[in-house]
């Protein structure tokens, strides 16, 4: 018989400890086995062969193997997710590459299937999602960078996350092993080699660098691309008044623009999800803070830490509580979506401010 324990995953992406406690069912962590035909350990190399082989698990003596493997058990039985080596932790947040790379594949027919790799790279003192994915034929510029946008869209919407780099390769080019699956841990080599052999290259600008074409090689200058991280500036009172008597669409308009300059997303992706929660926008912590305090400075309109994490926060909920002049504790204790308060004979300055605000704000309460 074969003893099986699933443990937590550490921050720095091992296991939490060489001893450790067992995880429930359905907690996925690293697996971690045990039976007659357990080997001893390497030959010639103790201090590793301590650590996979010797690790047990706290108040226990005996000793398991550590996989490298990620699982959970369910209902008796034991699934599998995918490698530890390649688990990619960012902020504290879990992110498994094989979910990136499908939704990098399908986010065009041109791509290769079974052709991509995501992995974490490094970047001044923080880490990155880098993806590389091979293109079917040779692409233009121009498409090539419609091609990373839907890229970074997709990974945006379902996946709620942000990649630094991304790499359009040519055909057969994508590393992968004998036996025909993804050789994430060569690509990363590949990458700190500078060896991809690439048709486009993008990189964020906000780590620093810039993208660059390779198409024919032609050196054309490329367009700029979003900022993350800028530095914010309070606007004037004046300014901010002016603000507020646009219509609901310009200011919706504006709102989108200004935060994808923020936040390093494609200002057409939020667009298209102005009614979806923040936080399923690929938002992390660092971004929702950027948010916030581009509200606070350049609209006048202060929120609670907690209410950008809230389900109901959304882009179309933000343009509600700029109208509102920020939102306090009282109302987004509850977590129910915002409603102003509208004074039926005119006298709520913010139908001054905009006349048209109740045929075109949904969530306006006459009383």
């Amino acid at each position: 018989p074969v003893e099986v324990a699933i443990v937590s995953v550490g921050d720095d992406g091992g296991s939490a400890a060489s001893s450790s406690t067992p995880l429930g069912e359905d907690k996925v962590g690293e697996i971690w086995v045990r039976s007659a035909s357990k080997a001893q350990g390497y030959w010639g190399m103790p201090d590793k062969s301590a650590d996979d082989f010797g690790a047990t698990l706290i108040g226990g003596s005996t000793t398991f193997l550590r996989t490298g493997d990620l699982g959970f058990l369910h209902g008796g039985e034991l699934f599998i997710c995918g490698r530890l080596k390649d688990l990619i932790i960012l902020r504290g947040r879990n992110h498994y590459p094989q979910d990136i790379e499908r939704c990098v594949e399908g986010a065009s027919s041109l791509f290769r299937a079974g052709r991509s790799a995501a992995f974490a790279v490094s970047s001044g003192n923080e880490e990155q999602i880098a993806v590389v994915v091979e293109l079917k034929a040779k692409q233009n510029r121009a498409t090539c960078q419609s091609l990373v946008a839907d890229i970074r869209a997709s990974l945006s919407k379902e996946q709620g996350v942000q990649i630094g780099v991304c790499y359009l390769c040519k055909d057969h080019t994508v590393p992968i092993t004998t036996s025909g699956k993804i050789a994430r841990s060569w690509c990363k080599r590949n990458y700190d080699a500078g060896t991809f052999e690439t048709i486009y290259e993008w990189q964020d600008d906000a780590s620093g660098a810039a993208e660059e074409a390779k198409n024919g090689g032609s050196d054309g200058e490329l367009a700029d691309d979003d900022e993350a991280g800028v530095d914010q500036e309070p606007v004037s009172q004046a300014d901010i008044d002016l603000l507020l008597q646009l219509p609901d669409e310009e200011l919706l308009a504006k709102l989108i623009e200004d935060t994808a300059d923020v936040v390093a997303l494609p200002a057409e992706s939020l667009r298209e999800q102005t009614g979806v929660a923040l936080v399923t926008l690929g938002l992390d912590s660092l971004g929702l803070a950027q948010m916030k305090q581009m509200l606070e400075l350049q609209y006048g309109c202060p929120v609670p830490d907690d209410w950008m994490y809230f389900d109901t926060t959304t882009l179309e909920e933000v343009l509600v509580a700029v109208r509102m002049g920020g939102v306090t504790e009282e109302q987004a204790a509850d977590g129910r979506p915002l409603e102003i308060q509208v004074d039926p004979d005119g006298g709520n300055k913010l139908l001054q401010t905009c006349p048209c605000l109740l045929m075109c704000c949904p969530k306006l309460v006459l009383g």
